[in-house]
């Protein structure tokens, strides 16, 4: 698995599973991802990228 494994196509992952797995990111990574970024996320590296900016804006 890398930066470029899809979500839904490589490992399966349906929206409730999804949103799961990105509500413990927020949580782990203490961030809030914003809804509107939901959208774009579609790979483990797109989700990174997510939780680097939230960071990065916070500072």
């Amino acid at each position: 698995m890398d930066a470029s494994t899809h979500f839904f196509d490589d490992l399966g992952v349906f929206s409730l599973n999804f949103v799961e797995i990105v509500l413990e990111c927020e949580e782990r990574f203490h961030v809030s991802i914003p809804d509107d970024a939901l959208g774009r996320i579609e790979t483990i590296g797109d989700v990174t990228n997510a939780i680097v900016s939230v960071r990065a804006a916070a500072r």
